[in-house]
């Protein structure tokens, strides 16, 4: 592969094993580390964050219009699937973690029924209408994205105390 590949040829040259240029970066950081480095970095939202650190996943999810999630006393959330999510933190900030599963264990298609299963009429899919995200991908793998690494590395070497590979 001598050329350089769109962030969509290597995610999907990675997930069809037929070969990518370099790994496929997934940048994820809880919202307060996000916010952190958007605001050292003068960045504008999150796009442009995701296009400094390399981000080659984009999320396309439909907003959930089906039953009421449920909260329940322990504090936990349930997600679309029946499971259940607790906020933890940690020194970068909150985030979700699994605190019920309902898949655990199962092994036989029967033990299924019990389970939650959401219907695709629950969510609302007009947001990725219209939007070319083959195209936007195409636009994103230029010299912005490699523009600011280094600065990217030595900001999160200021915030967070931590090294980021490959940046002194």
């Amino acid at each position: 592969m001598g050329s350089a590949m769109t962030h969509r040829e290597r995610v999907l040259g990675c997930f069809d094993r037929t070969g990518y240029d370099r790994i496929p970066v997934k940048h994820e950081g809880t919202p307060e580390v996000n916010q952190m480095l958007m605001e050292h970095l003068r960045l504008k939202n999150m796009e442009h964050l995701l296009r400094v650190s390399g981000g080659e996943f984009r999320y396309v999810e439909p907003v959930h219009a089906g039953p009421e999630l449920r909260t329940f006393p322990d504090g936990s959330m349930e997600g679309y699937w029946g499971e259940r999510y607790k906020c933890a933190e940690s020194e970068g900030g909150k985030y979700l973690e699994s605190s019920y599963r309902p898949f655990a264990g199962v092994e036989r298609l029967e033990d299924l029924d019990r389970s939650h299963f959401p219907e695709a009429g629950w969510f609302d899919y007009s947001c990725a209408q219209g939007r070319n995200y083959h195209d936007e991908t195409r636009k994103q793998n230029s010299y912005e994205t490699f523009e600011h690494r280094d600065d990217l590395g030595r900001a999160v070497i200021q915030l967070c105390g931590r090294p980021w590979p490959g940046v002194s």
